[in-house]
């Protein structure tokens, strides 16, 4: 299991403090955190909320999320996020196919994915979405399945943003490394040979 199905969280109190200092050392005031499970802790959200309106820091930020926790969340934590801040949301969805997300093993239910879009048209922040393709067994009607609904979150959501169609790659403690080593795929006999697995090098 990749992390070995781990997550370590950092306290509000500290994430503070290091947006203090990073902003301090650096001059910037547009920070974006990379963790999509950022969310997961509602309690931790709060209290990250809370002292951003004490300390009074002013900064625009953005962050990395899943549809779940989106649909979990209400429209008055969704304006708190943007009181104070918030201006992107980078959200995973990956593909159009019921049938690959199945495969995946992802917790996402695919039609949630237009309602929060549309819900997320209320606010100011920015929502951009990341799909890929290339998946091993993928079919050209699952692979139009999320055309479509790349365009559906379009048409629903003027904010929206497709961040990209990427190319799925088997990194190292995924099941979908054993998918692809099953169908083929001759996995790296040393670390070093995983460089190559970057899809922006292809």
């Amino acid at each position: 299991m990749f992390n070995q199905g781990t997550w370590r969280t950092v306290s509000a109190e500290k994430m503070i403090q290091n947006i203090k200092d990073i902003v301090e050392w650096s001059g910037t005031k547009d920070l974006f955190f990379i963790d999509d499970n950022f969310f997961s802790d509602r309690k931790r959200t709060l209290k990250f909320v809370e002292l951003l309106k004490k300390e009074k820091l002013d900064i625009k930020w953005g962050v990395e999320c899943e549809i779940y926790m989106l649909n979990k969340m209400d429209d008055n934590l969704l304006q708190e996020l943007e009181d104070v801040g918030l201006r992107s949301m980078s959200i995973g969805v990956e593909s159009g196919s019921k049938r690959i997300i199945k495969m995946l093993d992802k917790v996402l239910n695919l039609d949630h994915v237009e309602i929060v879009n549309k819900r997320l048209a209320k606010f100011n922040f920015q929502p951009m979405y990341n799909f890929m393709g290339g998946y091993i067994s993928e079919t050209e009607n699952e692979l139009k399945e999320t055309l479509s609904l790349i365009v559906n979150i379009l048409e629903g959501n003027p904010k929206a943003h497709i961040q990209g169609m990427g190319m799925v790659v088997p990194y190292p403690g995924t099941p979908y490394l054993n998918m692809a080593k099953k169908a083929g795929l001759k996995e790296p006999e040393e670390l070093e040979g995983w460089f190559n697995y970057n899809p922006d090098d292809w």
